[in-house]
């Protein structure tokens, strides 16, 4: 953990709602970085699922949408919410 710190929860019950707070912020990043993902899979390939050539008045959405998936990934992975080894929650 970081600066060595530990605190632990003994409580059962306060344990209960840290772990469902946890699974409540996982769930909601997976929901939006989902979300970004499809928006980006839309911009790169048409209805049969053939990748369609990056013009250039869509690199910045790109590029934004990229910003947008680390501006949610990078807290996540700096959190206690994931184990900064392996990614596990």
């Amino acid at each position: 953990m970081k600066n060595g710190r530990t605190i632990s929860i003994k409580n059962p019950k306060l344990q209960k709602i840290r772990n469902n707070l946890r699974l409540i912020i996982l769930k909601e990043c997976s929901k939006r970085k989902t979300e970004i993902m499809d928006e980006e899979h839309d911009l790169k390939y048409d209805e049969n699922g053939k990748y369609i050539k990056i013009s250039e008045d869509k690199v910045p959405i790109l590029q934004e949408l990229t910003k947008k998936w680390w501006d949610i990934e990078r807290p996540l992975r700096a959190s206690i919410i994931k184990c900064p080894i392996c990614s596990k929650h």
